[in-house]
């Protein structure tokens, strides 16, 4: 049977349970025991005691010897741990315990923290060094005593830990007990107002040669305006910042070991005043970077050491720049030359001009004085220069000639207009020039001859495009539209007047307009004519004349004639020779009183050579027919060309029934006096001839 247990120490009731009827030695001895430990008993735990840093308190039963209050009785006032293994946690039982009571706890361990908790929840956690008095609050163990280290430092300041919620010292800022006076603060936070008994109204705090903190009326400030001030008359209310001076001009001197090295100055009509007394620099920066610099040469931006009057300078995508904007230029020492943009450095860019943001280029002259417009010149020699004009991606180039007092607009070399005349620019050149003239013609004009330098040009409009899209060599006639006339001579060859005509549904024609020859010429030399007849000789001058030949369109009786003529020779000449990759494979050829047609024969080109047999067979496959031709009804006699084609299909050109695309007839052809039709004839005629002279013999 349970015994009954008291209220808040929970001790045994002796009327109740297993203790009833015992209340001599062994309940006296056992009430004693437990009032001993649960008033002043503290335990004392490490790790031996904990399983994987955990342990649970119970209740103990009491006998006269008290031989079963172990270390973990719940009824113990306190806990002592040292020596833990790991962060630990103590548990108090549920069964037989009374969770009306506190406990003392200190964690005496150097490294680990210790929980206290009531089965199920989470209770309070003492980080190494801390103590605590804990006490159940109906659900869990919380803290109600304080909590701090075993040692103290005197006079120091206790404060809450804002994370722990436990009070702690803090032993680097303390408070004197016979002063009043307060060390240690490193910074000061006050959500009210400083108020000192002593000092000047508006006079700014500061300390003194005690330091002592007091004011004065030399530094003043109201709330809107600070005043460094010797004089006591004070104007402008709404300045921030007034320096005033008694006497002279009021400034700002700034010293370096007792030496004025800067030196701010109101000059009044003369102005502000801004300068180094000894000979250094002004620098200039913004966000902790140097931006300008005024040194004794002049002022440099983007550089430290400005080399000018005025040195600007930037690195950016690996080259100098100069960025002007608004900028103006005098230069008294230069004034018959003017003024001067100049790249004085050593790079070969030259001088750039872009948007504001740097991502068009609008120009650049680089370096050997080559012009770019809308694109970076290319690497055009500085002998001669250049002019290069490129659009955007997508964009084309254009150069506009643009004029409210004329439509006129030209291209000059070597010479320029002086507003009346064209004035030669060097001795030794050609002048020349192109472009639109007042008639609306886009002309050349060149020189045919070097000319003096000063002295008027002399040009001659050479080539003339007219506005209806004619063009004109040597005059200034309008062909007509898309057509083109040449006109005058070279050496002693009249060239007469032509002209191309290549806008024709039927092609392009190439016209001789007079009544005279088309002339085609070499070296100066005449090549070949089309007469106005519409003869063709070629290396000759006149028709069918020794040395070359002539084709007549309308030769004998209304056909094309070809008429070859040489000098008269005994020797073999070729007409026409027939070539199968530069190989000769058959050639015409005549003489002084005969024309031969050749197949190649030679040897060379030949293997194997065998006595032709079976020529009777060959001769009697042939079909020799007769007919009537469909184109005029005349008589035909020899042979039908597919017919021969099965016997001898090389002395035979395309195929039976052959038509083309639009599915008209590619007719056949054949070669009557073949190679082979010809062998197979002799050797049958050898043949006959061995027979017929065995029969005679006989």
């Amino acid at each position: 049977m349970t015994v009954n247990r008291t209220t808040l120490l929970d001790l045994p009731l002796p009327v109740t349970g297993t203790e009833s009827g015992t209340w001599g030695d062994t309940t006296n001895n056992g009430l004693t025991q437990y009032m001993d430990i649960a008033i002043a008993g503290m335990s004392n735990l490490t790790s031996a005691n904990f399983t994987a840093g955990a342990v649970t308190i119970e209740t103990t039963e009491g006998t006269s010897s008290a031989t079963n209050i172990v270390a973990t009785s719940a009824q113990y006032a306190g806990f002592r741990v040292t020596s833990l293994a790991q962060n630990s946690t103590i548990t108090v039982g549920n069964t037989g315990t009374s969770p009306a009571r506190s406990y003392r706890l200190i964690n005496a361990d150097a490294t680990y923290s210790l929980t206290f908790k009531a089965t199920g929840q989470t209770g309070v956690t003492l980080l190494p060094g801390q103590s605590a008095v804990v006490a159940f609050n109906g659900t869990d163990y919380v803290i109600v005593g304080m909590v701090g280290a075993g040692t103290a430092t005197d006079n120091a300041v206790v404060r809450f830990d804002g994370t722990t919620g436990k009070l702690v010292q803090n032993s680097v800022v303390t408070i004197a007990d016979s002063t009043g006076d307060v060390a240690g603060v490193g910074a000061l936070t006050m959500g009210g107002n400083l108020t000192l008994s002593g000092g000047t109204a508006n006079g700014v705090l500061y300390l003194n040669g005690s330091k002592v903190a007091t004011s004065g009326s030399a530094l003043t400030f109201d709330g809107t305006t600070f005043v460094a001030n010797s004089n006591a008359t004070v104007s402008n209310a709404s300045a921030v910042l007034r320096i005033n001076g008694t006497s002279g001009s009021p400034q700002v001197l700034f010293q370096l070991a007792g030496t004025n090295n800067s030196q701010i100055q109101d000059q009044g009509v003369a102005g502000l005043l801004m300068q180094t007394l000894p000979n250094y620099p002004l620098v200039f920066g913004v966000n902790s970077t140097e931006a300008m610099r005024l040194t004794s040469t002049g002022l440099g931006i983007g550089t430290s050491s400005p080399a000018y009057k005025l040195d600007l300078t930037s690195s950016h995508d690996g080259y100098a720049r100069q960025w002007l904007s608004a900028v103006s230029f005098v230069s008294s020492a230069d004034a018959v030359n003017g003024f001067q943009l100049r790249n004085l450095g050593s790079g070969t860019q030259g001088i750039k001009f872009a948007n504001f943001a740097n991502t068009v280029e609008w120009m650049r002259l680089d370096s050997s004085g080559n012009l770019g417009l809308g694109v970076t010149p290319s690497g055009w020699g500085s002998d001669p220069t250049a002019i290069e004009i490129g659009g955007t991606t997508g964009s084309a180039a254009y150069i506009a000639f643009n004029s409210t007092a004329t439509s006129q607009g030209y291209n000059y070399w070597n010479m320029y207009y002086n507003g009346t005349n064209n004035i030669v620019k060097t001795t030794g050149t050609y002048p020349a020039y192109f472009g639109l003239n007042s008639s609306g013609q886009f002309v050349w004009g060149v020189s045919s001859s070097t000319q003096t330098a000063g002295a008027t040009a002399s040009t001659s409009q050479a080539m003339t495009l007219h506005a209806s899209g004619g063009l004109s060599l040597g005059s200034t006639t309008d062909p007509g539209a898309g057509l083109l006339r040449a006109t005058g001579a070279i050496g002693s060859s009249l060239i007469g007047d032509g002209r191309f005509d290549a806008d024709r549904i039927d092609g392009m024609y190439l016209r001789q307009m007079a009544n005279g020859p088309m002339i085609f010429a070499t070296n100066a030399t005449e090549r070949a004519r089309i007469t106005s007849g519409g003869d063709l000789l070629v290396g000759v001058t006149t028709a069918a004349a020794e040395g070359g030949f002539t084709l007549y369109p309308q030769g004998s009786s209304g056909a094309p004639l070809l008429v070859w003529n040489r000098a008269s020779t005994t020797n073999t000449t070729t007409a026409a020779d027939f070539r199968n990759a530069s190989t000769s494979v058959g050639n015409i050829t005549y003489t002084n009183t005969a024309t031969a047609y050749n197949t190649s024969s030679d040897y060379r080109l030949k293997d194997n050579p065998q006595p032709l047999t079976n020529s009777g067979a060959f001769i009697d496959a042939l079909k020799p027919r007769t007919w009537e031709w469909k184109t005029d009804g005349s008589r035909g006699v020899g042979f039908i060309a597919h017919e021969v084609q099965e016997v001898s299909s090389g002395s035979v050109v395309g195929e039976k029934d052959a038509v083309d695309e639009e599915g008209k007839p590619i007719m056949q052809a054949m070669e009557y006096g073949s190679a082979e039709f010809i062998a197979n004839i002799i050797a049958e005629l050898q043949s006959l001839r061995q027979r017929v002279a065995l029969l005679e013999g006989n």
